[in-house]
């Protein structure tokens, strides 16, 4: 992909969604045009309003899987996000596999059984899964996987018995910095911390992920003693 390509909105989203994600028959056509990945598979907060590019933009409820089709042509990057079960079926049309979902339930990680992942490791999977889910309530429409977190999130599912090092939690600090100083539609925090309080104080019945990032505090002092600590 060409680093010039822009994310897609208005009239050249609309014509993409018209085009190419009404059937069947054209979503499979995809990849005849444009170079096509999986961004996220993703659980979404009960009431989340997310548009999905089927049916004219249709709600999404409960999860969603998200592409990034690149049109180098052009210089344009699109961000369709369709129903678990269209996109499936499209990946399994593509030979593509599906990727583990992003979640912060707890019964959503249903992960293979793993026999020692790192605590590091661990908390950071798990701080992943909340900041992103905090990116994609600021807005309605598709929200591209923020920099750095999927990379480091494949890593981190490879190498499951390593840490991380801590300027990798400085990467991510300042990107969770970054997310949360913008104007906020949906609720303004000063710390992931209120975003995580949030959900638990008003999600009672659900279960969560650990919220606990003491270890990566720890590593985040110790690499960047001045840098302001967002989670």
């Amino acid at each position: 992909m060409s680093k010039s390509n822009i994310i897609a909105s208005g009239r050249e989203a609309n014509l993409f969604m018209t085009n190419f994600c009404q059937n069947n028959e054209a979503r499979y056509r995809i990849p005849e045009y444009f170079t096509v990945s999986v961004d996220v598979y993703e659980d979404y907060a009960p009431g989340q309003t997310v548009y999905g590019w089927v049916n004219k933009g249709k709600l999404l409820r409960n999860s969603g899987i998200m592409l990034k089709v690149e049109d180098d042509y052009n210089k344009l990057n699109y961000y369709p996000i369709f129903p678990p079960k269209t996109a499936i079926s499209m990946l399994k049309h593509w030979h593509m596999p599906l990727p583990e979902k992003w979640s912060v339930f707890a019964y959503g990680n249903n992960q293979p059984y793993q026999p020692f992942i790192h605590p590091i490791n661990q908390q950071m999977r798990n701080l992943l899964a909340y900041a992103r889910l905090f990116a994609t309530l600021q807005q309605r429409y598709s929200t591209p996987m923020p920099y750095g977190f999927k990379e480091i999130h494949a890593q981190l599912l490879q190498f499951p018995e390593q840490a991380v090092d801590g300027d990798v939690v400085a990467l991510i600090n300042k990107v969770i910095g970054q997310y949360l100083t913008r104007e906020s539609t949906f609720l303004n925090c000063e710390n992931l911390r209120d975003f995580i309080i949030y959900l638990h104080i008003n999600y009672t019945l659900l279960k969560f992920i650990s919220h606990d990032f003491s270890l990566l505090r720890e590593l985040l002092r110790k690499e960047a003693p001045d840098m302001h600590c967002y989670f």
